[in-house]
């Protein structure tokens, strides 16, 4: 099964979701403009967040039709971004 290359350039990375990006997934989607501008459930719960990080972006990859990645600066999650083979 495929998964999520880490790439850095030293200050920030890109790699696949881990378990304990959730939190961070949960405090961003509360924000009115993330929810305006993508396409996550309103409302976001802590379990949307869980199902997030822990099979919908792992699923993305093994199923060939999203591909995504946490953004992480500082070794704090700072973010997703993903192409879709849509």
């Amino acid at each position: 099964m495929p998964s999520a290359p880490t790439l850095t350039d030293g200050v920030v990375t890109i790699r696949g979701h881990l378990p304990g990006d959730a939190d961070g997934s949960f405090e961003q989607c509360q924000d009115p403009l993330s929810q305006r501008w993508t396409t996550v459930p309103v409302p976001y719960s802590r379990d949307d967040a869980r199902v997030f990080v822990t099979e919908i972006m792992p699923g993305g990859w093994a199923e060939d039709t999203e591909w995504g990645f946490a953004i992480e600066v500082e070794g704090r999650y700072a973010g997703t971004v993903s192409l879709r083979n849509e």
